[in-house]
């Protein structure tokens, strides 16, 4: 005989038909005693219960509270056994009474495929008012022999009230004409029902008649702009609200790149930011970068709106930088390219001596790159005031390497005191690079 977990499997089934339930595991486990409405087991509205019919004597008693009036369902299942769902589900009977133990209804029995295996509940469906209710579960036929076999109760309530809570299209707008949008609505409330409308030339439009359909594919095939609004309404109270959207569609046409320019020339060195812009002509556009590195392409930042990209490369050597251009939700794309040439940062350490009595002075470099440092020119400054220059000859210095120049003033330098700092101007790498030393 096949097993199976019947408190488990049936949650899937039950979200198909938009039960307000919890998961197995947070299930309101039945109190014995409970064969009595006084010693009822108490419940929350919408908590789902898991008890048990211990022999064919046995009824349990669970107390609900509504605190507004509203259509209340409750649905059991019975057995952890296909066999014994499909043949105890008529031998035991829900009854739901009023407060003061009055017996308003006694379930009817339904059949749902879940996973292609036939399922039996019983069901209870009917409109209360605010105050408190007691559901019984209870053997009515005792052609079985009852077992401790367990039984699952799920609960659902509809108070008649309905509200959206969004109405979003897959693709944001604009599109081009032709292309098919999904628009989706959310809503809270049961037992609702959706009907999307378009507003065009100055009148609505139904696209699609209430049903329990959340969900509109929409193709425009004029450009212009339109409206689409949901309507939900709750099925028991009839209570309808409405949410629009505004939404523009246009016709493709055609659009060109202007120029695709960065905000520094070619080379830089490593780790500089670079901002490139593009200008273009045409309407609806959107805009991909991408850049080509180490023998391969790949996208920097995919397509959006945004007329500009940053980047700080850290690689050196030559990089490709393409803007790729075209209209939002179309395939035609229009491509600039630019290149930039990516050098090494200087990496080192310098020192500046003077020494006033002997009007000479010493200049070490520790060049920790990979290329050669040359220093181009030595100036001395006072606040903002020159008091000394110097243009070396052949001070170089190559990666990894170390020197010390010196050099002797004409006359000395009877300024030179604590705050003297230097500013020094040297090449690295191709590029000319200005440092101050204090």
């Amino acid at each position: 005989m096949r097993q199976v977990k019947v408190m488990i499997g049936v949650l899937s089934f039950l979200c198909m038909l938009s039960f307000f339930i919890t998961t197995a595991e947070a299930a309101k486990i039945e109190a014995e005693p409970n064969n009595v409405k006084e010693k009822a087991t108490s419940i929350k509205l919408l908590e789902e219960v898991e008890g048990s019919i211990t022999n064919n004597s046995d009824v349990d008693f669970y107390r609900v509270s509504l605190s507004t009036k509203g259509t209340f369902r409750v649905h059991s299942i019975l057995g952890n056994e296909f066999d014994t769902n499909r043949n105890y589900y008529e031998s035991y009977k829900l009854h739901l009474y009023n407060a003061s133990g009055q017996l308003i209804q006694t379930s009817t029995a339904y059949g749902a495929y879940l996973e292609n295996e036939l399922f039996y509940f019983q069901k209870i469906e009917a409109v209360l008012e605010k105050g408190t209710y007691y559901i019984a579960v209870q053997v009515t036929n005792n052609q079985f022999t009852f077992n401790n076999e367990p039984y699952l109760l799920l609960q659902e309530f509809n108070d008649g009230k309905v509200s959206i809570t969004s109405l979003k299209s897959n693709v944001v707008s604009p599109q081009p004409t032709n292309k098919t949008i999904k628009w989706t609505a959310k809503a809270k409330g049961v037992d609702l029902q959706y009907k999307f409308s378009v507003y065009s030339n100055k009148k609505w439009t139904t696209l699609q008649n209430y049903s329990s359909k959340s969900s509109l594919n929409w193709t425009p095939n004029k450009a212009g702009k339109y409206k689409v609004k949901v309507t939900v309404r709750n099925t028991v109270s009839g209570k309808t609200v409405s949410k629009e959207s505004s939404y523009t569609v246009f016709k493709p046409s055609d659009f060109s790149i202007v120029s695709f320019t960065a905000n520094k020339k070619s080379p830089q060195i490593q780790g500089t930011t670079i901002t490139y812009t593009v200008k273009t002509k045409g309407s609806y556009l959107e805009y991909r970068y991408r850049v080509y590195e180490k023998g391969k392409w790949y996208t920097a930042k995919n397509y959006s709106s945004k007329k500009s990209y940053s980047t700080f490369p850290y690689y050196t050597g030559t990089y490709k930088v393409a803007v790729d251009v075209r209209q939002k939700g179309t395939n035609k794309v229009k491509t600039k390219i630019t290149t930039l040439t990516i050098k090494e940062a200087p990496a080192y350490r310098m020192n500046l001596n003077y020494d006033y009595s002997k009007n000479s002075a010493s200049f070490f470099i520790d060049n920790n790159g990979s290329k050669t440092l040359t220093v181009n020119k030595i100036q001395l400054y006072n606040g903002n005031k020159v008091i000394y220059s110097y243009s070396p000859k052949n001070w170089t210095v190559k990666g990894q390497g170390s020197k010390t120049f010196t050099f002797k003033p004409k006359n000395r330098l009877a300024t030179f005191n604590s705050s003297t700092y230097s500013k020094i101007t040297y090449t690295y790498d191709g590029i000319k690079h200005t440092g101050k030393l204090y």
